[in-house]
């Protein structure tokens, strides 16, 4: 599946950025519940990471400050320059909702997961495998990572059924 059909919004991830850059208290929430691969478009993906730096050196994540670390990591321009970055600060009306955003954010991530999990999995059914429940177990598996990498709740699979173990919950 081409990257451009996959789940995503835009508008969510410049919004959430520019809450970030422009609150701190947001920016402690984003920087909570967010990881790098819950945006889509890599401009994004590196002013998070850089975002993220900043914080880590124990720095403010402003709008100057930012700008500086992109500058030194030689990616200033990669991700627009500076108007790309004052772009961002017309979101910060909006922060009032950035948990929200930050909700849809995950979603769309899951999304992206699960189209990529189930592509791969299409494709190794169509391979006719000798061991279909070997098969299912594995994309089982690789399904509940969606969901532990999200809720740390484990589940269990058709393998575990078949051979009869038992979860801890005595189901």
């Amino acid at each position: 599946m081409k990257k451009k059909d996959l789940p995503s919004s835009l508008n969510t991830e410049r919004a959430v950025l520019g809450c970030m850059l422009s609150n701190k208290e947001n920016l402690l929430i984003c920087l909570d519940v967010l990881e790098k691969d819950d945006f889509f478009f890599e401009v994004n993906q590196i002013l998070f990471e850089s975002i993220k730096k900043t914080i880590q050196s124990g720095h403010p994540a402003d709008l100057h400050v930012v700008a500086n670390v992109l500058k030194s990591d030689n990616l200033l321009e990669a991700i627009g320059g500076i108007p790309a970055l004052a772009e961002l600060c017309q979101f910060s009306s909006m922060s009032h909702y950035v948990e929200e955003y930050c909700c849809i954010l995950r979603d769309k991530r899951i999304l992206r997961n699960i189209i990529s999990k189930s592509s791969h999995a299409s494709d190794k059914a169509y391979k006719d495998p000798a061991d279909c429940i070997g098969l299912l177990d594995e994309i089982q598996k690789d399904f509940c990572s969606i969901a532990t990498s999200t809720d740390k709740s484990v589940g269990m699979t058709v393998g575990d059924v078949i051979q009869g173990k038992h979860s801890e919950k005595g189901i």
